[in-house]
């Protein structure tokens, strides 16, 4: 029970990394992903030094601290290249680990026709982990990159505002004694007024 239920946490969590309009389309388009997990090919060590709970929660909380997919300046075109291959990459981790549940099921059941079945190793959960890891970082970069080569894709940044308001409002304050200087040329001023 408590394998399925992570399982379908796993899942609920990619989802909602990938879900929201068009993004499923890297899912759901029909095509193969180019992507597979290298742990599928880690079959040697039965290792578990920790219990499939904890390598679950350590999962759950990595992927939980992956950038948010559904923030709106995703949805530029720019971005679209990177987030399909971020999805695709996350995908075959993610088929990987629905892979080591279910052997982690049927090795506890006893359903142990198939000595192949090693589940959730210490090895295998490294494997998934780092490359998590690793593609969240990537995806990073690549995002700064685009936002270098894009200026318009620029975060807000409250600090440059805040300087900019000050700077405008000092251009005004300016404007405004210029105004008052010249009060008794009145069409002067109400030049000045509407410049501003």
């Amino acid at each position: 029970m408590k394998n399925k239920l992570l399982v379908l946490t796993l899942g609920a969590l990619c989802v909602s990394q990938i879900w929201e309009s068009n993004r499923a389309s890297a899912v759901v388009s029909g095509e193969k992903n180019p992507y597979v997990s290298e742990s599928l090919k880690l079959t040697n060590n039965k290792n578990k030094s920790r219990t499939v709970e904890e390598y679950k929660k350590s999962l759950d909380d990595l992927i939980w601290s992956f950038p948010n997919l559904d923030n709106e300046r995703f949805d530029n075109p720019e971005y679209k290249e990177a987030m399909k291959k971020y999805q695709q990459r996350f995908m075959a981790e993610d088929e990987a680990l629905k892979k080591f549940f279910s052997e982690e099921k049927k090795i506890k059941n006893g359903n142990t026709d198939n000595l192949d079945y090693l589940g959730l190793t210490h090895e295998r959960y490294e494997s998934v982990f780092n490359t998590l890891k690793k593609q969240s970082e990537e995806f990073l970069k690549e995002i700064e990159n685009i936002k270098k080569d894009n200026p318009e894709l620029k975060d807000f940044n409250e600090e440059e505002q805040l300087k900019c308001d000050l700077e405008l409002n000092k251009l005004e304050n300016q404007i405004l004694m210029l105004g008052k200087t010249f009060y008794q040329t009145i069409e002067m001023m109400l030049k000045v007024y509407i410049v501003s």
